[in-house]
């Protein structure tokens, strides 16, 4: 477990310092422009999504459809139709026991 968190860590000790080498030499003015920038399109796609999201839950087109359950069909292993091997109860017992029938 502390080896995964080290390597976790490590991710991102390297993605900071990748985006401070890049960010670096940019000018303050060009820093604020980025981000300035990056907000924008954030918060437009956020707003795109929510609106969307809102308008979309009356309609139908919003609402999923969901599966009629039908029942399980049995699996067709039995080709010929007799049963070679079952287990009767005993009436005395009230116990099962295995006899096997032979054609």
């Amino acid at each position: 477990m502390k080896y995964i968190r080290h390597i976790f860590k490590e991710i991102g000790y390297t993605a900071g310092d990748f985006l401070r080498r890049i960010c670096g030499g940019l000018s303050p003015d060009a820093r604020l422009t980025v981000i300035l920038s990056m907000l924008l399109i954030f918060t437009i796609g956020n707003l795109y999504f929510t609106i969307s999201t809102i308008y979309n839950w009356g309609r139908k087109n919003g609402k999923k459809e969901i599966p009629e359950v039908q029942h399980i069909e049995g699996v067709g292993i039995m080709k010929s139709g007799v049963q070679r091997d079952t287990i009767y109860p005993d009436s005395s017992t009230g116990k099962g026991q295995y006899k096997q029938k032979f054609q």
